[in-house]
């Protein structure tokens, strides 16, 4: 299961829904949840797309020191 997220710009904060949040929890152990964020995304020459881990498994706590649980829906990564 993958989730999409853009921004226009350079940035590298993006919200996830309450209902992307528990899509997530649900699917934290077996890595069955990534997001492809894609930055510049109205700039094809630059565009950027990166595949991150769920923020909610072990890696992706290891990788940018995302919550393993979230108390308010919805969260932002950056």
């Amino acid at each position: 299961m993958f989730e999409v997220k853009g921004t226009a710009e350079d940035g590298t904060e993006f919200e996830l829904t309450e209902s992307e949040v528990n899509a997530a929890r649900r699917n934290r152990r077996r890595d069955a949840y990534r997001i492809i964020f894609v930055r510049h995304v109205l700039d094809p020459a630059r565009t950027l797309p990166l595949l991150i881990p769920n923020p909610f498994s072990q890696r992706g706590a290891d990788t940018y020191g995302a919550p393993r649980s979230a108390p308010t829906p919805p969260r932002c990564w950056s």
